[in-house]
């Protein structure tokens, strides 16, 4: 006898369901079943359509999570789907923020980001990073809750600092690497894109510094003059002689 529509799993059908060579399922209705693999495991399994792609999303095991438990996470995962929400992209952004805890701190977050990272950077350049927030934002700003770091906080504790010391080379790159941090932190739903006070490089007035251009002789005749100076130059104990017949200095260094 065909199965009604509206029928829906018992305890007691999911127990007698016996393994097959092949997987087979039980429906639950509303496209929810129970998947039955020839191993013997019962997992709780979903169907549906999104973005005109038709997507499986899993609810566990049976009887670890129960009929009941099933049927009231199916439920608000078609919720979701009414609303256009993906319900597994949701779940995924879900775990992301359960990673971090609702007052994770700047520097809780700058290290996350770290060993996200690291893998791909030399050992060098990560050295440069670590000392670079533990130097100009650790003790500033590192056991704030960094959704709740605002952009004049953030100017006034770290830019101005490398601002008045006069290194702007360096408060540019702090201002790289926090908005680094920031944006690790909107994509895992800490914070909106919109609240990264270090994504706007004029804010806190760091700019790159302005190029410095040194002389250089454009004249052929002068150019030939130096060359021929340099030449004739037989080195100083500090540089080292030259050896006359090839093209190495006694320090092992090309002419």
């Amino acid at each position: 006898m065909a199965r009604s529509p509206l029928h829906k799993l018992t305890r007691l059908e999911i127990a007698n369901a016996r393994p097959t060579v092949k997987p087979y399922t039980l429906s639950d209705g509303g496209r929810l079943y129970v998947l039955v693999k020839p191993e013997g495991a019962k997992l709780w399994r979903w169907n549906y359509d999104f973005a005109g792609k038709t997507r499986t999303m899993a609810f566990g095991s049976w009887p670890e999570v129960s009929e009941k438990e099933a049927r009231a996470a199916h439920a608000a995962a078609r919720e979701l789907l009414h609303q256009g929400i993906d319900p597994m992209q949701k779940r995924r952004e879900d775990k992301r923020r359960a990673r971090f805890s609702a007052n994770a701190t700047f520097e809780a977050v700058a290290k996350a980001w770290i060993a996200e990272q690291k893998e791909h950077w030399s050992a060098n350049y990560l050295d440069k990073i670590e000392r670079r927030l533990s130097k100009n934002v650790y003790p500033w700003l590192g056991k704030r809750p960094i959704a709740e770091i605002t952009t004049p906080e953030y100017v006034e504790q770290i830019i101005r600092r490398a601002r008045d010391r006069g290194v702007l080379d360096t408060a540019r790159r702090v201002r790289e690497t926090c908005n680094c941090v920031f944006r690790h932190a909107v994509e895992n739903g800490l914070i909106k894109s919109s609240e990264n006070p270090a994504i706007d490089p004029k804010v806190g007035g760091v700019r790159t510094p302005p190029v410095q251009h040194y002389a250089a002789i454009t004249d052929p005749e002068a150019l030939g003059q130096l060359m021929r100076v340099i030449r004739s130059y037989k080195g100083t104990p500090i540089v080292g002689p030259r050896c006359s017949s090839c093209r190495w200095s006694f320090r092992g260094r090309p002419r």
